[in-house]
Parts: C-alpha cells; sequence; structure tokens
C-alpha cells in the first residue's frame, strides 16, 4: 500500500496474506508514486520521483522483504528522459511504463533493455500479458490516429497495426489483446493477428481481457462476457 503522509514524500507498506505488517518505509527525500511487490515475495520495488537539475526523474528503489526490519535500499535504477506511469512483472523481469519508454529491469536493479516510444506519445498501455506489454501509441497529442504495439521482455517490438479509428479501452490477458473501438471489439494474439470480433457494442465503454480468452465489455450498469 502507497500512501501520503504528513511530514513525509510518502511511504510504503507491505502485508502479507494474512493481513499482517511485514514491512514500512517513509521516504523524505523523493516522492513515492507507486509500488509492487515481486511475484516470488522477495522484493519491493518503489517507485519514487525527485529533481535533478531541474528535470524530473523517475527512479525505482529496491528493497528486500527477506531480512525483517532492514529499510536500507537493495538497490536502485533511474528510468531516464520519462516519467513513470506504472511498474510490472513480467517473466521475472521488472517493467515500467513511463511517458517515453518501457523499461527492462532485474530484480537486482540492473537495466536489460528498453523501448522508445521514438517521438510518440503514450495514450494506453497493458502490462498484463503472458510475456509480453500492449501499447496504444498516438501519432499526435489527440486524436484517433495512431499505432497498436506489442514488446516482448527483451524489449523488442513483436508487431505493430496502425489505427485509424477511434480505441476507447485497450486489455491484456495470457496470450491475448482485447480492443474496443467505437462499435466493435477486436481480441487480438501477441502477434496483433484477429483472434476474434464483435460488432455492435456501441454500449460498452470499456473491456476487460479474460486468461481463457474471453472478454467481458462493461457498459454503465452492466457487464456482457463475449465468449468467442
Amino acid at each position: 500500500m502507497t500512501a501520503e503522509l504528513p511530514n513525509y514524500k510518502g511511504g510504503v507498506t507491505v502485508y502479507n496474506s494474512q493481513g499482517t505488517e511485514v514491512f514500512s518505509l517513509t521516504a523524505s527525500d523523493r516522492f513515492v508514486i507507486d509500488a509492487r511487490v515481486t511475484d516470488d515475495d522477495n522484493t519491493l520495488a518503489a517507485v519514487t520521483l525527485g529533481q535533478e537539475n531541474s528535470v524530473f526523474v523517475s527512479n525505482i528503489v529496491l528493497y528486500s522483504l527477506e531480512t525483517a526490519g532492514n529499510v536500507d535500499p537493495a538497490a536502485d535504477y533511474d528510468v531516464t528522459d520519462g516519467l513513470v506511469a506504472a511498474v510490472g512483472e513480467q517473466d521475472g523481469q521488472l517493467v515500467t511504463v513511463s511517458d517515453t519508454c518501457l523499461t527492462y529491469a532485474s530484480p537486482a536493479g540492473e537495466v536489460r533493455a528498453t523501448y522508445s516510444y521514438a517521438g510518440s506519445y503514450l495514450r494506453e498501455y497493458d502490462l498484463h500479458g503472458d510475456g509480453f506489454t500492449a501499447l496504444l501509441l498516438n501519432r499526435y497529442k489527440s486524436g484517433g490516429v495512431g499505432r497498436l504495439v506489442t514488446v516482448d521482455t527483451d524489449g523488442q517490438e513483436i508487431a505493430a497495426l496502425d489505427v485509424n479509428e477511434e480505441i476507447l479501452s485497450i486489455s491484456a490477458a495470457g496470450r491475448y489483446l482485447a480492443v474496443l473501438y467505437m462499435d466493435s471489439v477486436v481480441i487480438y494474439t501477441e502477434e496483433l493477428e484477429i483472434y476474434a470480433q464483435l460488432e455492435g457494442t456501441d454500449y460498452a465503454r470499456s473491456v476487460l481481457m479474460r486468461q481463457d480468452g474471453s472478454a467481458l465489455l462493461l457498459a454503465a450498469e452492466s457487464a456482457h462476457l463475449f465468449l468467442p
């Protein structure tokens, strides 16, 4: 749990499955904007935000959860030229999404790969694909002209698809990516090949992909299950 704290720039508390606190830290030098526990429960990755030479810099600080009472950082790394929006994990690597790039690092803080948006604007993302990250990148700050991109855990582009219509929502799970357009939903594979498609979905406002290849279409007061 990440929280604002009086007289501090943020704090993080880690609980186990029984709701017992197992780790806690407070930050005085940098703002804490996000945090996550790695899938093996051994490491806490805290996303902090500070300034260097009047430029905002995102830094990922790693703490060991295996040593009770020790709040000294085990490692850290910078995400250069970008402000981190989220941190996730894929295939044992930490994945951070910033406004300019994806960054892949080991739980020991070694940056292994980056994927640059090459001047495009990040509009949507999802880290929950099985070994891939889904991005919606726009050519301009507004409008619907852009690209859907999937990126593997080596920071390499798997596939890209030009889009010229408005996208309301994207969601990744398992091997699939669901994309909700204005009046249809398309489920793609990670190679951005069409797996299934449903027309007449103008009632939906967002989509939630599921591991088994089905998708939930979410409206204001209801949810509809799409079974390809």
